[in-house]
């Protein structure tokens, strides 16, 4: 029996408001699972998530009643109950989850595992859908709670500066902004040894000593040296930020010695129009990536198995790594969501620590 089953939902049009909710129908359809969810990690990724979540339909995930939002987040679940006999109870996933104790899904067979086919979900992207199977959990969880999700982007990332570097025939200066952030540490983790590429990080002055401390970037610096910074050019620059005028900045800086770069989601309200502005400005115009359509791409060129198994070698040295620098913090109860999930939207969540919430206890 179900003793206590809890939702928490943001206002769309207020991030700040908050309301934890009695969730209910919980009743399963022949062929639908419900899962418990153990763990799920609260990063900057989240509140790309919410303000996107009309234009990219991120909100779809786990619809919510009029004027809410349910902000979906990466973890781990468990198979609770099930009317489907494909998918048997303690089954446990890694996937897209509500902040949520429990959800439905309608599991329908995919490699590695299952995609949710159920109606609201079918128009999103096969990334948000997609649940693995994975055996039990292990000290390294709390760090794949959160790096997962995002480790896969930053792969293809640095394949896509690599690719630059070839195309452009010269040894390439990989500019990342943002660099505290869990994609950024993974991107310059995934570049580290790479032929033709130097990585140079860009953070705020607060942050500056944990990216240094990390060892993953070659250089680090502050946003506003950015004009003074030295860095051997052509350079490639990953965006994670969105700040307007750091953008502005390198184009006015490096010009035409400006390889195109990639404008990968936001940490700031202005971050969706960041790469708009830049165009006019010298050197060319931003593109916006989406990590998603990289994958598809290099699952379709290299096969699904080979690219699983290629990511869960790298993601395996990278969270390995990771407990170095990076201090798990676990988590429990409604109360606590709500407050780390405003610590996310106010960007004051700690550089150095990965939230790691357990909506159903410890």
């Amino acid at each position: 029996m179900i003793k206590e089953n809890w939702d928490v939902l943001v206002r769309r049009d207020d991030f700040g408001v908050t309301d934890v909710r009695e969730a209910t129908n919980l009743t399963l359809e022949p062929g639908e699972v419900r899962l418990s969810v153990e763990r799920f990690g609260v990063t900057s990724n989240n509140v790309t998530y919410a303000y996107l979540g009309e234009a990219a339909g991120y909100w779809d995930a786990f619809p919510a009643p009029a004027g809410w939002g349910r902000v979906p987040a990466w973890g781990f679940a468990t198979v609770e109950a099930s009317r489907n006999p494909d998918y048997a109870e303690g089954t446990r996933v890694f996937g897209l989850v509500p902040m949520f104790t429990r959800f439905t899904v309608a599991p329908e067979s995919a490699y590695g595992g299952f995609s949710d086919s159920a109606p609201h979900r079918r128009t999103m992207h096969p990334f948000y859908r997609q649940y693995r199977i994975v055996g039990p959990g292990d000290a390294l969880d709390g760090m794949r709670t959160v790096f997962r999700s995002v480790y896969r982007t930053s792969l293809l990332l640095a394949d896509v500066v690599s690719e630059k570097a070839a195309e452009l025939g010269a040894h390439v200066t990989a500019l990342i902004t943002s660099a505290s952030s869990k994609t950024a540490l993974g991107l310059a983790h995934a570049l580290s040894g790479r032929d033709r590429v130097t990585t140079h990080g860009l953070t705020s002055a607060g942050n500056l000593a944990f990216v240094r401390g990390t060892g993953l970037y070659e250089a680090v610096t502050t946003y506003d040296t950015v004009g003074d910074a030295g860095m051997a050019s052509p350079v490639v620059l990953t965006d994670f930020a969105g700040r307007g005028f750091v953008v502005s900045a390198v184009h006015e800086r490096f010009g035409d010695d400006l390889a195109p770069s990639q404008a990968v989601g936001g940490t700031h309200t202005e971050a969706f129009e960041a790469a708009a502005r830049a165009t006019g400005l010298p050197g060319p115009a931003p593109t916006r990536v989406f990590g998603p359509a990289l994958e598809a791409e290099r699952i379709e060129r290299v096969g699904a198995a080979a690219y699983a198994a290629a990511v869960d070698e790298a993601e395996g040295e990278f969270v390995a790594a990771a407990r170095h620098w990076l201090r798990v913090d676990d988590q429990s109860g409604s109360e606590v969501v709500v407050r780390v999930l405003a610590e996310a939207f106010s960007g004051r969540l700690d550089a150095d620590v990965v939230q790691v919430l357990h909506p159903n206890g410890l």
